[in-house]
């Protein structure tokens, strides 16, 4: 990979990031307030929300980052069938490994880890 290459993937990193981090907020809010008042199935409920912000997230994406990638919508919808679903098992697995650490921080974790390989599928063209 040559050196303007991996700038324009720095910089559209970045700007992934900077879009994803809006919605993130919202996951993450909305995520400790349904918790708190439903947490029988953090599973399903992670699913759930997470499920239909990507929705959202993939219409403003697609027309600012990922213009050029081919059969983005097909790979995004794959991902938005998988990603919630691999983030949720995730943090279930992380629960069970770190029962003292918060709930909210192993969340963030698992959700950078699913969010960091989806990014690098929806870039490859």
């Amino acid at each position: 990979m040559n050196l303007s290459i991996k700038s324009l993937l720095m910089k559209d990193i970045f700007i992934y990031y900077q879009i994803i981090l809006i919605f993130y907020i919202v996951e993450i809010v909305s995520f400790t307030f349904l918790y708190a008042i439903w947490p029988y199935d953090v599973f399903w409920l992670n699913a759930f929300i997470r499920g239909f912000l990507s929705i959202f997230f993939s219409i403003i994406a697609r027309k600012i980052i990922f213009k050029n990638s081919k059969n983005f919508y097909t790979k995004f919808f794959f991902l938005v069938l998988l990603s919630p679903i691999a983030s949720s098992t995730i943090l279930k697995i992380f629960i069970g490994l770190f029962d003292q650490v918060e709930i909210w921080i192993l969340k963030i974790i698992g959700d950078m880890i699913i969010s960091i390989i989806s990014f690098l599928i929806l870039k490859n063209k």
